[in-house]
């Protein structure tokens, strides 16, 4: 029972870990593409455009990992949530 909810406390770190690296690296990309917009007369769009990109890749990759994660998390909630109940039987009986 312990190893389940050590997999599940550390696939649910995991799962929020990855979705807020991806979702904080575009929004700092897309904040520094406007900053640049902002100085800059005329910036060079394939440089805002590469920075824009380069993070959404990242974020596109991380995605199946996140899937991964979140599902062995589902099988570790529903063993702990199983040994609960079956302690709990027992203790009935």
């Amino acid at each position: 029972m312990k190893r389940w909810k050590r997999i599940k406390f550390l696939s649910g770190i995991s799962v929020v870990g990855m979705i807020a690296a991806s979702t904080f690296g575009t929004v700092v990309s897309m904040v520094r593409t406007f900053n640049t917009i902002s100085m800059e007369e005329k910036p060079a769009q394939n440089e805002l455009a590469d920075s824009i990109s380069t993070q959404l890749w990242i974020g596109t990759i991380l995605m199946p990992f996140v899937l991964i994660a979140a599902i062995v998390w589902f099988v570790a909630w529903l063993r702990v949530r199983d040994f609960r109940i079956l302690s709990e039987h027992k203790n009935r009986s």
